[in-house]
């Protein structure tokens, strides 16, 4: 064994949220450009948009991935963990086409909920599995 820990679960998620990360970083860099907001949002309300979608973003991803990567190294079934995985980045694409494609309001809702769920579920099995020791069942 060359002691490397094959992850592909969180390896699919991982690039795929990477990706819209990357894609929203560029619409929100391209409209402080081209709108020359260096700091801030210069008071400009359709950017305070943008930037709180991309911010929503990056405050629930991280998190969510570090759930994701402990309960695949601790051996989850690897069929929930894609479930939960797709939910969640269901959820952050549906929260973040209300804010950069002026999508519903729905969107934004149940981008949130489809957000949450995941990491509750996620969270409370892994308080589950730290109660019962570690035990794999």
């Amino acid at each position: 064994m060359d002691g490397k820990i094959a992850l592909p679960i969180t390896s699919l998620y991982g690039g795929l949220l990477g990706g819209a990360f990357l894609w929203m970083s560029l619409r929100v860099a391209n409209f402080r450009r081209g709108n020359k907001i260096s700091i801030g949002t210069g008071g400009n309300k359709q950017f305070e948009h943008l930037m709180r979608g991309h911010g929503n973003f990056v405050e629930y991803t991280p998190f969510f991935m570090m759930l994701l990567v402990i309960a695949e190294v601790d051996g989850f079934a690897g069929n929930w963990l894609y479930v939960l995985g797709g939910l969640f980045s269901l959820g952050r694409l549906l929260h973040a086409a209300f804010f950069f494609f002026r999508a519903p309001m729905f969107c934004r809702f149940y981008g949130m909920i489809a957000t949450l769920l995941p990491t509750s579920i996620l969270s409370a099995l892994l308080v589950f599995r730290g109660v019962m020791g570690g035990s794999h069942s």
